[in-house]
């Protein structure tokens, strides 16, 4: 939903998150769009206060790990 957070396992706040890029088609590359503005890091999560539905896409969750 588009207040859903995600589960992210070793993330850790202080890490830094460098982009959240979202698959709405498994098979369609070109349906590849950043989401990175929409969520903040949080202990083991990504927390989303609202933004677009992300039910049925795949996300690609990149960050570097300052902790």
């Amino acid at each position: 939903a588009a207040a859903t957070d995600v589960t992210v396992t070793g993330i850790a706040v202080g890490d830094e998150l460098v982009s959240v890029l979202a698959l709405t088609t498994a098979a369609a590359i070109t349906t590849l769009a950043d989401r990175t503005s929409e969520y903040v890091v949080a202990a083991g999560k990504l927390t989303k206060a609202a933004g677009t539905d992300e039910t049925n896409n795949q996300l690609l969750i990149y960050w570097n790990n300052l902790t």
